[in-house]
């Protein structure tokens, strides 16, 4: 079995080790040392990175109670050589801030709301928790940040002990882990007395700040996401760039970005309404337009056929004209709109005109190897390629067909 070096000084990133043995696996090299000071992915927290010799660490897994490295390649390692080991220290003090901030968040949740941690991950971006605890509401998470940050403020001292389960029954534990034997418990004085096998810094100031994001319901109750140390300053600094870019924007200061925004929302809320509006005037104005002048171009005829083609027109609009003049009675739409990814084509007709435009649509678009169909009344569809040209024949063929039924 491997010493583990991490569990004396989470601070030792160099050593010198002996290969027990090197094994390749699925096209990586698995390799085994007398010590390491690598972490392996256990507990929620992922492993530590870098390099042995020359050759990258891309894994550690702890198997069979063994510390496994894996590499990309061996660059020359082989079992029974000495070998120096570097982790990459600036991924081991990111994972130690954020899981002693897991511990002191954990606790604090505890103490202010009773409300027991059921799970932790330590993820790239964010670090969650899931409590049992049916909601959270913002004053609860406020006092629990407070009490964690005061925690940090403090600067205390964080140490680590192996206790038998006779000796760790004793101790106040937050909680008691399922597995038997000698147990390893991280304690923060005075604070915190939890079962871990991770690496944790020396001092709770180290962690810098624990801030939460937010929460959300889950299985268990509320998953909690939350940032500590590095990863906090950066969320931080991206988010005061971005209201104050806000705030320039509105020329308001920043504590008056939400308002402001507020009433941007509304303003533009009451536009979209009036552009609303006005479209559907527009609409109503075109369709009485386009009636007018095909009843000029074939008086008497029942039903009148409005019969049009567009460049770069949007499906939906010429879908509500084709509508509106359905609406008013006696009457066929034809239309075809040059749009994204083709042509569109739009056929309707008024209550009591016997045409079937689902009919129409699918003989029209089978001879263009086209697509469509609908409802007797409305029927839409499309070709992949082509422009007005192709937006023109759709409406012919269309008319075509029209005029030869008796």
């Amino acid at each position: 079995m491997s010493a583990r070096l991490y569990y004396d000084d989470p601070y030792v990133v160099e050593f010198v080790a002996d290969v027990l043995a090197v094994a390749e696996c699925d096209g990586r090299y698995e390799v085994l040392l007398d010590r390491t000071a690598f972490y392996p992915t256990s507990g929620g927290q992922p492993c530590d990175l870098g390099t042995l010799g020359s050759a990258e660490v891309v894994d550690v897994v702890e198997r069979d109670g063994r510390v496994v490295h894996v590499l990309r390649s061996l660059e020359g390692l082989e079992r029974g050589q000495t070998v120096r080991g570097r982790v990459d220290y600036g991924r081991r003090l990111d994972h130690m801030q954020q899981h002693l901030g897991q511990h002191l968040l954990s606790a604090a949740f505890e103490k202010v709301l009773d409300a027991e941690t059921v799970g932790f991950h330590l993820g790239a971006e964010t670090v969650t928790i899931d409590l049992a605890l049916p909601w959270l509401t913002e004053h609860q998470a406020d006092q629990v940040e407070d009490l964690a940050n005061q925690i940090v403020i403090e600067n205390r001292r964080v140490s680590s002990a192996w206790c038998s389960p006779q000796e760790a029954s004793k101790l106040p534990l937050r909680r008691f882990p399922d597995r038997q034997g000698t147990l390893r418990v991280v304690i923060v004085h005075d604070f915190d007395y939890s079962p871990c096998c991770g690496t944790h810094p020396q001092s709770t100031g180290e962690v810098g700040i624990v801030k939460i994001l937010g929460w959300e319901r889950s299985r268990s109750g509320t998953r909690v996401s939350f940032l500590c140390g590095h990863r906090a300053l950066r969320d931080y600094r991206w988010k005061n760039a971005a209201l104050s870019a806000l705030a320039r924007g509105l020329s308001v200061a920043p504590a008056d970005v939400p308002a402001a925004v507020m009433r941007q929302g509304e303003h533009l809320h009451s536009l979209s309404r009036r552009i609303e509006k006005l479209q559907a005037a527009a609409i109503e104005h075109e369709a009485a337009r386009l009636l007018a002048e095909s009843r000029a171009e074939s008086p008497g005829r029942f039903p009148v056929i409005v019969a049009r083609w567009f460049g770069d027109r949007e499906l939906d609009e010429i879908k509500e004209l084709a509508a509106t003049i359905a609406a008013r009675g006696g009457a066929v739409a034809l239309f075809a709109a040059v749009g994204d990814g083709g042509v569109r084509a739009v056929f309707a007709r008024s209550d009591g005109v016997g045409e079937d435009m689902n009919v129409l649509m699918k003989v029209i678009m089978a001879s263009l190897d086209g697509k469509g169909g609908g409802t007797p009344a409305l029927a839409q569809g499309g070709v992949r390629a082509g422009g007005l040209d192709m937006a023109q024949r759709i409406v012919s063929l269309a008319l075509e067909s029209l005029s030869s039924r008796p």
